[in-house]
């Protein structure tokens, strides 16, 4: 009983003249979760809102429409029974002539209409229904937006769900269409009347049916709305909405072929606006129209096609020379986004229409433009306009022909004899060519022609890629252009070997060099079942392309071009590794390149032998293993040279090879995954030199080299860091342990200062953070090793490592695993031993194991500063001594100022605690006597302030402690008030200040 008066309030208040939305929005949710858990069912509710359905107060009864609807539109997913759908939809299709409750009506129709067959629907019967109602009694275009956009979504739910149904109305249907969307201009709205006409479209194929004798009314009223423009932007959002419409637009355009007599002909006309956005938007619209309106319709259209299309893109062609232009042998162009629009209408029109290609073949001013090319014999001598036009003929030929073999045999055949006369070579006598085996070049090159062979020659290779699976070597030789082609090959190798030599000195881009190179890749990448280029012919093109990339000495853009151009034929010939073509590759090129990695005999620079040879290695897997395996054995080769032998070119070379395989080589197999092998191998090879040449003395090697000394070392750590780093936990740990067998085992170490740095990055790699096993064993141990300073500094300083937060090593990428409070976990476990073996060190400073035990405090030194300072609190009575001694042994040399204020902030953590205070009373007299001596530290500012600022935390120590050592400090801060710096003189004003405050009875100022 309560819950049905609380249903009817919320019913009461949603119809109540006084009620606020969110109200009104708040009541229907709450009677829809009622409606859904049966606290009472759909009938009752019906029957207790009868009054407000049919009363004739329009405001009330326009209410209860509403609420009726919306409670339906909640319900969408409840099972309703077929009578209690057939009732509904029953009433609402008579209330959609009750105009003051029209939107409850359309809101009921809506919810109706969009249910799904397995939780009831509504029949075709009582859809049919509702569209007669709706084309009998609305109005639309005098209806409000929000209306109107619920009448449009109305209709295209009709025309999508039930078009079966209503597709009977015939007449009456496009006709009420037409009279619903005429006028329309709200973007929310008109994307939904666009989308209704491509829903009639579909609905009424028949080019005798009901949508024909309407299409010209209903086009006009589209074509109202070309090109879509708003005359009153809003804000950011308005080109989104412009291409969402435009693309809407687009679409009702192109849903029926009936459009066509009235579409093109406004398309076309447009291309006339001075607008260049609406030259865009008719070329895009005239793409996709042509593609589905059909050749039979289009065919009509051709002439004018192909006159709008050439005006655009070659009468008065808007394309700009972009930056790298001279690196495309000056042809590099920007085309407007008229021109690309234009250039896909041409690619469409020439795919749905064959015949088109005879209007662009038989144009006079393209042939006659041709034939004008002879005219120019450098690129530089082609006037900007002309340049421009051969970019277009250049692009036209491409277009033109890679939709099919017979199209491309159409082009090839217009157009290639020409541009052979052109470069005086002749077909029918191509097979001996114009030139001498020696390659001699002509007086002088026709670029221009050159360069629309190039653009011929991509567009047939083109199509011969495209059909090489699926078409028999036999048909390719039954084509006439691949007859022709093959006739004209050698001669054309011959033409682009003298553009290459002609040009070979010059290390500037030039047009040359670029078509040169270009043309021979392009003939070496035709499919092997389509050989314009033989075998021998191959062989030829690669061996030139060798020949240029080693006879190298810079970088030029002929080295550059050549070396991408050799790379790009790898990876095609490795498509198929069996291929003949594939195996040429392997013995001439890679074969080549690898055996130039250790040699020296090449005039080559190694900076360019290696780039050139990871380059060729990258184009299949086994030839960078090939690549890997000689630039290993020269790694190995060079370090025995340079410390065996004391050669520093070997030196300064392995640097090369080093980040060649550090930068290069190691994230090429990781980006591929799956070859741990490689990595884990040449660590280890590492090692095993370190280990071979570990007891000779490096000093020869040290002055030779001079700073690249250093240089050395760091690629060695840096490719030894990468390597480990691409390793598993498994690998790795194989690597430290040969690593640390070869340390240990020397007695007499003469590998210090590399070896030791090489082991720095092996405890960064490695060391599992709260791993104490492998630091009790291993750097521990190192630490207590006599006559190896360098190496007992490096294992002190990895202590850092394992506690700080090191992206470059110690970090998940590199396998480390990161468990919570690692480093809480780590000082608990390694503590003890560190006091352990700080007790049994001797204090003497003059003893043998004085270094040893510097060391240990070094790295004690490093856990602390690195520890969560709570975790250093609750051993503060056990640290606060050692931490002493290790700032007094410490503060001895001058490379340990870093530590030494590292140390210093942890003392200031410790005073500044409650649990910190009662460990520093019990040494208070010691602490400030160091504080005092470090406050004048020369070697660091921020020690002699941290110093002075630990003096002050020091005064909230008990007063009976601090009290008999104020005259020490009081003169300590009197002497830093001296101090160069400001900020240190600062805080001395404010310790004497602290200070003097529990002395005054007895100070005298």
């Amino acid at each position: 009983m309560g819950e049905s008066v609380q249903w009817i309030k919320h019913i009461e208040l949603y119809v109540s003249s006084t009620a606020t939305p969110s109200e009104q929005s708040a009541s229907v949710d709450e009677v829809a979760t009622l409606l859904k858990k049966g606290i009472f069912n759909l009938e009752t509710l019906v029957k207790e809102m009868e009054m407000y359905l049919t009363t004739t107060d329009s405001i009330v009864r326009s209410r209860g429409n509403l609420l009726l609807a919306e409670l339906l539109d909640k319900l969408a997913s409840k099972p309703l029974s077929s009578s209690s759908i057939h009732s509904l939809v029953g009433f609402f299709t008579e209330r959609l002539a009750d105009w003051k409750a029209l939107r409850g009506a359309l809101v009921g129709c809506l919810a109706l209409l969009r249910r799904t067959v397995d939780v009831g629907n509504v029949t075709d019967s009582d859809a049919k229904a509702v569209a007669e109602s709706y084309l009998q009694n609305l109005q639309v275009q005098s209806l409000g937006q929000h209306d109107r956009k619920l009448s449009f979504q109305l209709l295209e739910c009709l025309l999508n769900h039930y078009p079966g149904a209503i597709g009977d109305l015939g007449d009456d249907l496009v006709y009420g269409i037409c009279e619903a969307v005429d006028g329309e201009k709200d973007p929310e709205c008109l994307l939904l009347v666009f989308h209704i006409v491509e829903c009639l479209g579909q609905i009424y194929p028949d080019p005798s049916g009901p949508l024909a004798n309407y299409a010209e009314d209903m086009f006009e009223i589209l074509g109202s709305y070309f090109p879509i423009h708003f005359t009153h932007p809003k804000g950011e959002d308005d080109d989104t909405k412009r291409e969402e419409l435009s693309r809407a637009l687009m679409l009702s355009f192109a849903s029926t072929p009936l459009f066509e007599p009235f579409s093109i002909p406004l398309l076309l006309e447009k291309l006339s606006s001075s607008l260049p956005s609406a030259k865009v938007e008719s070329f895009k619209y005239l793409s996709y129209c042509t593609a589905k309106y059909g050749p039979e319709r289009m065919a009509s259209h051709a002439e004018v096609l192909w006159s709008s299309v050439k005006d655009a893109i070659y009468i008065s062609p808007q394309c700009t020379l972009t930056k790298e232009s001279e690196l495309f042998g000056g042809m590099g162009f920007k085309d407007s986004d008229v021109m690309m629009q234009a250039f896909i209408l041409l690619q469409e029109v020439i795919q749905q229409y064959g015949d088109f290609i005879s209007l662009v073949l038989g144009d006079n001013d393209i042939n006659a433009f041709i034939n004008s090319l002879s005219q120019y014999k450098e690129m530089d001598d082609i006037p900007s306009l002309a340049k421009q036009r051969l970019h277009v003929v250049g692009h036209i030929m491409s277009t033109c022909a890679k939709p099919s073999p017979a199209l491309c045999n159409k082009v090839f055949n217009s157009f290639f004899p020409l541009l052979m006369e052109s470069l005086g070579l002749s077909v029918e006598k191509s097979l001996n060519g114009y030139l001498d085996e020696d390659c001699s070049p002509p007086a002088k090159f026709n670029f221009a022609a050159i360069y629309l062979c190039t653009e011929l020659l991509a567009a047939c290779r083109y199509v011969a890629v495209s059909l090489d699976s699926s078409t028999p070597a036999l048909e390719f030789s039954q084509q006439a252009w691949s007859t022709m082609l093959n006739n004209s090959c050698k001669s054309l190798v011959k033409t682009f070997f003298s553009l290459l030599r002609s040009t070979e000195a010059d290390q500037r881009a030039s047009s040359g060099v670029y078509f040169g190179v270009k043309g021979l890749e392009i003939l070496a990448t035709f499919p092997e079942s389509f050989l314009p280029a033989s075998n021998s012919l191959y062989d030829n093109i690669l061996s030139e392309f060798v020949r240029t990339v080693t006879s190298g000495s810079h970088e030029t853009f002929l080295w550059t071009l050549t070396l991408k151009a050799l790379t790009e034929i790898g990876l095609f010939a490795n498509k198929h590794p069996e291929s003949a073509k594939a195996v040429i590759f392997e013995k001439i090129v890679v074969e080549k390149f690898v055996s130039l990695i250790p040699s020296g005999e090449s005039a080559m620079p190694s900076s360019l032998k290696l780039k050139a040879a990871f380059e060729i290695g990258g184009t299949r897997k086994e030839f960078m293993f090939k690549v890997v395996h000689a630039l290993s054995a020269a790694i190995y080769t060079n370090f025995s040279a340079a410390y065996d032998e004391g050669n520093h070119e070997s030196g300064k070379l392995m640097i090369l090879l080093l980040d060649t395989y550090t930068e290069k080589v190691l994230p090429w197999f990781l980006k591929i995954g799956g070859f741990e092998e490689i990595p884990l191998n040449f660590a280890l090879g590492i090692w095993e030199k370190i280990e071979h040449t570990m007891y000779l003395n490096l000093s020869t090697l040290e002055i030779a080299m001079g700073a690249g000394y250093k240089d050395l070392l760091s690629a060695i750590m840096t490719a030894i860091k990468k390597a480990v780093g691409s390793c598993s936990k498994e690998s790795q740990e194989i690597i430290i342990n040969k690593a640390f067998g070869v340390l240990s085992s020397c007695t007499g170490f003469g590998f210090e200062s590399g070896s030791s740095l090489v082991k720095e990055e092996d405890v960064k790699q490695n060391l599992n953070p709260g791993d104490s096993s492998c630091v009790d064993s291993k750097e521990l141990q190192i630490i207590d090793v006599e006559d190896m300073h360098q190496l007992r500094t490096t294992a002190a300083d990895a202590f850092h490592i394992i506690m700080s937060d090191s992206g470059e090593c110690l970090s998940r990428a590199y396998h480390a695993t990161i468990r919570p409070l690692y480093k809480q976990r780590f000082f608990s476990t390694i503590m003890p031993i560190f006091l352990s073996l700080v007790i049994k060190s001797d204090a003497s400073l003059v003893s043998p194991t004085y270094t040893s035990r510097s060391m240990l405090y070094r790295a004690f030194a490093h856990v602390v500063s690195d520890t969560p300072v709570i975790a250093v609190l609750a051993e503060s009575k056990k640290i606060v001594p050692i931490l002493l001694d290790c700032l007094s042994v410490l503060s001895k040399d001058v490379a340990n100022k870093e530590i030494i204020y590292n140390v210093l902030l942890v003392i200031s953590g410790i005073l500044l605690e409650k649990n910190g205070q009662e460990a520093a009373v019990e040494n208070a007299p010691i602490i400030v006597n160091l504080l005092i001596d470090l406050t004048t530290y020369q070697h660091m500012m921020a020690i002699r302030e941290t110093a002075i600022q630990c003096l002050v935390a020091m005064t909230e120590l008990p007063y009976t402690r601090i009290y008999p050592l104020r005259t020490k400090v009081l003169q300590a801060t009197s002497k830093a008030l001296d101090d160069p710096k400001r900020i240190v003189r600062q805080e001395a004003v404010r310790c004497r200040q602290s200070w003097a405050s529990i002395a005054s009875r007895t100070l005298r100022f």
